[in-house]
């Protein structure tokens, strides 16, 4: 037996004593979702005036602002294209990108939608990559009265997912007590602590605030109730859970509180008020490393010279005197992770600490150059 087929058949038996990797150990298969959804929820698109026209004899305050209630005091006629919208955004999970192709169901006899009949996620739009579009229904003179729900289904190869909403379809827009607004819920927003992609982004460990904003004028008498929650409360957790909008009210304010996260994570914030549902989503990041490895003090230039490492991409870092937090400057991206910076100052500032917008920081005595 020569040395190659001795070789040989030590390989064969090396194989042969390999066991298949476990299925689970291996990265997640690229998926996409849709929002904004909440879980066990279906969405409101509210009313839909049926007939394509809606007359009204009273204050319109602009025009019917879908998809939400339209108020109404008795000063004056007017006449309005009446249809109901939402948006519709398809989010990237685990590198998707790409066309998806969207298909509404179950639309009411007499209803017509109007969506695109795809989207395409593309790299760079976003973290994740994602694609939106609106998606609006009207209702023609013979559409049935009642509450209906349609269901969005959207389509990547073998993959799908649905969101469902529901519409009532209406003669009129209801009737308001005299000298009485309706103000429907309409948008809830989470303040974001720095910009990376399409979402509201936050620090993990760390609070925010968000606002809930209504239309249509505000609540009537007793005010309008809303229902705040989290999609996944292990991580974000909203206060109050509850709060009341006082009557003639536009908006109020609520917090936001995270944990620690060992790696990005995406959760839905949600605002409820009846039938309503309005979401927004918010990432969550571990606050990433920051380590200063030159900070030297040229007195003759009076500049500062600064470079730093950091584990995250996408990062701002920007420099400043320990002692007292003045900002010295921003830190320019080098590229794999490092950044340097040629920053003017007065004086030596002795001792430097570099911060990155994603949390982390970093401190460093200055050397005379």
């Amino acid at each position: 037996m020569n040395w190659k087929t001795k070789t040989g058949l030590a390989l064969l038996a090396a194989l042969a004593g390999m066991t298949a990797t476990d299925a689970r150990a291996q990265t997640a298969s690229p998926d996409f979702s849709i929002a904004p959804a909440v879980a066990n929820q279906v969405l409101s698109m509210g009313y839909l005036v049926r007939g394509g026209l809606q007359s009204c004899t009273g204050n319109c305050l602009g025009g019917l602002v879908e998809p939400k209630l339209q108020a109404c005091v008795d000063d004056f006629t007017c006449t309005t294209y009446v249809y109901t919208t939402s948006n519709l955004e398809l989010i990237s999970q685990n590198g998707l990108l790409g066309a998806v192709n969207l298909e509404v169901l179950n639309l009411p006899a007499d209803v017509a939608s109007q969506v695109a009949p795809s989207v395409t996620i593309a790299a760079g739009s976003g973290f994740p990559p994602f694609a939106s579009t609106p998606f609006s229904l009207k209702a023609g003179p013979t559409a049935p009265l009642g509450t209906f729900t349609v269901t969005v289904r959207a389509t990547s190869g073998l993959l799908i997912h649905t969101i469902g909403y529901t519409v009532t379809i209406v003669d009129a827009l209801p009737s308001l007590p005299p000298g009485g607004q309706l103000g429907g819920l309409s948008t809830i927003s989470v303040n974001s602590q720095f910009t990376l992609g399409g979402t509201a982004n936050v620090v993990a460990g760390t609070s925010t605030s968000g606002t809930v904003s209504l239309t249509g004028g505000g609540p009537g008498p007793g005010g309008l109730t809303i229902a705040l929650s989290s999609s996944n409360p292990a991580i974000a957790t909203v206060s109050p859970a509850s709060l009341v909008i006082p009557e003639g009210g536009t908006s109020a304010k609520f917090s936001v509180s995270t944990v620690a996260v060992s790696a990005p994570a995406q959760v839905s914030i949600s605002a409820s008020a009846g039938a309503t549902t309005t979401a927004t989503l918010l990432t969550i990041w571990p606050s990433d490393g920051v380590s200063v490895t030159r900070a030297e003090y040229d007195s003759s230039k009076k500049q500062l010279g600064v470079e730093a490492t950091d584990t995250a991409t996408g990062v701002t870092l920007n420099a400043y005197v320990t002692a007292t937090g003045e900002a010295i400057g921003t830190l320019q991206n080098a590229g794999g992770g490092k950044f340097k910076g040629q920053l003017f100052w007065p004086v030596s500032p002795q001792k430097i600490t570099v911060r990155s917008n994603q949390g982390g920081a970093g401190t460093a005595a200055v050397a005379a150059k």
